[in-house]
């Protein structure tokens, strides 16, 4: 026990130290954990962050890709060397290829019976109504879709579970090269040459490797010390903006470097997904995601996979006072098995699946 102590003690010491004395944007970040926006304190603050990265502003770069083969031995040679061992975000062109099955509008329709989640994002956000979501049957929901609606499936429900084959004719792997990992959220809706859906920015303590199954999504990262600049509001291993997104849509008509330039300065990563294409997002990244229409400018079909996994280890090199603070908070759960912590910017709170043991928002 007292080596235990010792060693939380050095870790508080070395995250205290690593959060105050290295940017302005790392204080704030730190200080999210214990009071939020709107503050002063926070303001003042973040005005600096924000001067201080504008001062040093970098250009955007292109995330680094590698083609996967055949080769299984080859390709997980090239992903830990290109990652630097999971820490640095990847491309993974033709991950699942042309000889898989296609995920196109028609294979839908085997399933179009059954009862899906979804959400309107069209309707005007408010704190208090962006947990609710409603249930569709999903023929009605993909008419909705055709016809131009802007709804979005961005959510874990039980299509999966309910059919498995949907899983088997992925043909991938939720684990890859080493990492163990779970399917997550799948993502189904249109892309919109203008009024698009998409994901917010926000950040995690989990990494994804994203598998865009039909569609195109372009995708803008920020490394882990930009997470300050967004005004965060941390919420058990998930960080966000809550004032950017109030009295508007969802829809995407930019992403937020365009409206807010100084995370353009902060070490801007970007690329665009094509069908079979795959993206691994590491913890703590920012990742900010608009699903795009044809080349020819219609709404174009998405489909999208997310596979996560908890990586402390990775997590803690990458933001260590942000882990830190979500296994306290999460430390009476140290003994489970299978710990999955969901995207809280997705789901609502509801008792099946706390019992299911999956980690909640805070209230």
């Amino acid at each position: 026990m007292e080596r235990l102590s010792r060693c939380g003690l050095l870790c508080i010491v070395i995250t205290l130290l690593s959060s105050l004395l290295l940017t302005w944007r790392s204080l704030v970040a730190f200080l999210t954990v214990f009071i939020a926006f709107p503050n002063s304190v926070l303001e003042s603050l973040w005005i600096r962050a924000v001067e201080e990265i504008e001062k040093d502003c970098k250009a955007s770069t292109e995330i680094a890709e590698i083609d996967w083969s055949a080769d299984s031995k080859q390709n997980c040679i090239n992903l830990m060397d290109v990652t630097d061992v999971w820490s640095l975000p990847l491309v993974i062109r033709n991950f699942r290829n042309a000889s898989h099955v296609a995920f196109d509008r028609t294979y839908w329709n085997t399933y179009d019976h059954e009862e899906v989640k979804f959400r309107n994002q069209s309707t005007i956000y408010t704190f208090e109504g962006y947990g609710h979501t409603e249930k569709m049957v999903l023929r009605e929901l993909l008419k909705k879709m055709d016809n131009g609606e802007r709804l979005y499936v961005d959510f874990n429900n039980e299509l999966t579970s309910n059919h498995p084959e949907i899983i088997e004719d992925l043909a991938v792997e939720p684990s890859i090269c080493g990492r163990t990992a779970y399917f997550g959220e799948i993502y189904l809706g249109y892309g919109h040459s203008e009024h698009s859906t998409g994901t917010k920015i926000h950040s995690e303590i989990l990494d994804n490797v994203m598998v865009v199954v039909e569609g195109s999504r372009t995708v803008h990262l920020n490394p882990p010390h930009c997470n300050g600049l967004i005004r965060p509001t941390l919420s058990n291993g998930h960080a966000y903006n809550e004032e950017w997104r109030q009295k508007k849509p969802l829809t995407r008509d930019g992403f937020e470097s365009d409206h807010h330039p100084f995370l353009q300065c902060c070490d801007l990563h970007t690329t665009t997904l094509y069908t079979g294409d795959a993206m691994y997002i590491p913890p703590w990244w920012l990742h900010d995601i608009i699903n795009n229409p044809t080349d020819s400018g219609e709404q174009g079909f998405l489909v999208a996979i997310t596979s996560r996994s908890l990586n402390l280890l990775s997590a803690l090199w990458l933001k260590p006072d942000w882990t830190l603070y979500t296994i306290y908070r999460n430390v009476h759960r140290v003994f489970e098995s299978n710990i999955q912590i969901e995207d809280t910017q997705h789901f609502e709170k509801d008792e099946a699946s706390v019992a299911a043991g999956t980690i909640r928002q805070e209230s």
